[in-house]
């Protein structure tokens, strides 16, 4: 079996499929209006600005890490990955970098041992990421003259625990059967956080004014509602679909499968051993599976042949297809990991008489046939946008259109986290989309209640929106001034963090410098393009 990893874990065969999107016309009095649950959204910076604290905290050296190190790291080369201001990021015994790998190595031994270059990359890149940022506050702290008395890191390593027994008390036997080095480095590690946690505390401690919290919990219970007509799938004529499907009706075949899914091929293979040997689907699926299907004793449900095509190839799909029902496949290289497929039900042959495929045939042709589709959808749209003008629900009720009702949201023109969107509240998604461009958001905000858009392209659809009211949501406001402070707090911090690692005083050479000692592994294994695509990110 050919070799074929990637840092997805997770690879979803799942389609978006019509029906989940309310497929059939509804009436007048039957408008969506779900509005999903509402939560605080996290984004990838404030997740960073919360976990990089966890990460800098530093391992001990002495103690069992499993390193990935080739013999291009000798002692007669300088690993250096970088600077700031002028301080080389240097990877050398007890050095900060050393000391983050070794850390993260411990948090993820099976990272650290993994041969997929990919994931080898994220680990060394995080690693350096935290080093920048503890060399830049070390300078920031030095120039400040901010130090770390003794006492305060004697009391910081009691308060480890380092040194307790089982009981969680301080063991003077087990301080008394510790090293030196290993106190050593203990001390060296608690020394350099406590004046990281100074700075990063100082730059975290943000006032607040009154007035600025009240104007930012007005701005968000200053709410408006919405209803628009999506002009989607639903455009494309039948008689379209149905020629589409005549052409490749094995395109939209279906068929109901679970999965065992691993990263690596020695995994897979054992799964593929366990359930040779007798052992039943679902313990294997518990122990060896590593998709989110694994809740679920690896069921996937119903897929349709064209969302397979991109994780197998034709011959694999020909072998799932024929594999009898209760049954399941030999290991296959899939998506960039290792699967084993069983067949829970028979695959369906597509008929166009079926509601279901003729919705799938439309979304496909839509989704990827865009020169097939753009005419109708586009056709379609100016059709809608006429009649709305005289009666805005009978527009979408008489073309077999969806009405979409969107309940109060603010006019977050920025995207800021502190208030609602329409990610919460555009339970079918087009407007959401469509409203990322802030001349879009400008009208729905400020042209007068009841007022009817021009059609508005939203990916390869088209929506016709109508303005329906004022809102004032006190609670949205309520929001803001529960979790201003906080949020202020934690941004203010992953500002200083990011200012750093994009800092002209950073010079990042970390990705040449992975290339010269993993360069060997990137020819063998055929995975440049991977580590390549990763460093972009």
């Amino acid at each position: 079996m050919s070799e074929n990893k990637s840092d997805e874990k997770d690879s979803k065969l799942v389609p978006v499929k019509p029906e989940d999107k309310k497929v059939k016309a509804q009436k007048k009095d039957d408008k969506s209006d779900k509005t999903g649950k509402k939560k605080e959204p996290i984004s990838a910076s404030k997740i960073f600005a919360m976990i990089i604290i966890a990460l800098i905290t530093i391992a001990l050296i002495g103690t069992s890490v499993i390193y990935v190190i080739l013999p291009q790291m000798n002692k007669s080369n300088k690993l250096s990955f970088g600077s700031y201001n002028g301080e080389e990021i240097l990877y050398e015994q007890n050095s900060t970098l050393y000391n983050q790998y070794s850390s993260l190595a411990q948090q993820y031994p099976d990272s650290a041992s993994s041969s997929d270059l990919s994931t080898q990359y994220q680990l060394w890149n995080q690693a350096y990421q935290n080093s920048v940022i503890l060399t830049a506050v070390a300078q920031i702290a030095k120039e400040s003259d901010v130090r770390a008395p003794q006492e305060l890191v004697d009391k910081a390593i009691l308060e480890s625990g380092y040194y307790n027994d089982d009981d969680g008390k301080f063991s003077e036997t087990k301080y008394n059967e510790t090293t030196n080095d290993v106190k050593t480095s203990l001390n060296l590690s608690y020394k350099s956080q406590v004046p990281f946690a100074i700075i990063s505390g100082d730059e975290a401690t943000v006032a607040t004014p009154t007035a600025e919290k009240d104007f930012v919990a007005s701005l968000a219970s200053a709410t408006r509602t919405f209803e628009y007509i999506a002009i989607d799938y639903n455009a494309i004529p039948d008689s379209v679909a149905a020629e589409y499907l005549a052409a490749d009706p094995a395109k939209f075949n279906s068929i109901t499968i679970s999965d065992i899914t691993a990263t690596s091929e020695d995994n897979i293979n054992k799964a593929y051993e366990a359930l040779q040997s007798g052992t039943a689907w679902n313990d294997v699926v518990s122990q060896y599976s590593e998709d989110s299907y694994a809740s679920s004793n690896g069921s996937i449900g119903e897929l349709y042949y064209y969302t397979l095509e991109a994780a197998c190839t034709a011959e694999q799909l020909d072998t799932l297809f024929s594999t009898e029902v209760g049954a399941y496949t030999a290991p296959m290289a899939s998506s960039g990991a290792y699967r084993i497929f069983r067949v829970d039900a028979a695959p369906v042959t597509a008929d166009i008489s079926s509601a279901t495929t003729k919705a799938n045939v439309k979304y496909y042709i839509v989704e990827n046939e865009t020169e097939i589709a753009s005419p109708y959808i586009e056709e379609m749209s100016a059709k809608v946008y006429e009649q709305a003008q005289t009666d805005f629900d009978e527009a979408a009720l008489s073309n077999s259109l969806q009405t979409v009702t969107v309940n109060a949201t603010p006019g977050n023109i920025g995207g800021s986290s502190y208030m609602g969107s329409f990610s919460y509240t555009d339970s079918y998604g087009l407007l959401s989309t469509a409203a990322a461009d802030e001349a879009v958001m400008k009208t729905l905000y400020t042209e007068a209640v009841g007022y009817i858009t021009e059609p508005i392209k939203s990916g390869n659809n088209y929506i016709v929106v109508k303005i329906t009211g004022d809102t004032q949501d006190l609670s949205q406001g309520q929001t803001v001034n529960l979790f201003y402070s906080y949020y202020g707090t934690q941004m203010a911090q992953n500002d200083f963090y990011s200012n750093i690692l994009n800092s002209d005083k950073h010079t990042n050479n970390f990705f040449t410098q992975f290339l010269n000692i993993f360069g060997g592994s990137l020819a063998t294994t055929g995975t440049a393009s991977t580590t390549t695509e990763a460093a972009s990110n």
